[in-house]
């Protein structure tokens, strides 16, 4: 099945000299469900909008289905 999200080694910052994200990877097979929680600032939208492609990423990739 089709739906197979890859974010390998992610990192992520809105400013040079402060990271948000930093080396996270994490799949997600088709058909499952994930949950992000956290505090406020943690950077749940912010992962969010990297998967939506608002963002680039500053290091790592993220895929879905290999692409």
């Amino acid at each position: 099945p089709l739906g197979r999200v890859v974010l390998e080694k992610v990192s992520f910052r809105y400013e040079q000299d402060r990271p948000l994200i930093e080396d996270l990877s994490l799949t997600v097979e088709p058909g499952r469900t994930v949950a992000v929680v956290g505090p406020t600032g943690a950077g749940k939208t912010t992962l969010v909008n990297l998967l939506m492609r608002f963002y680039e990423v500053t290091g790592g990739r993220i895929t879905l289905d290999g692409v």
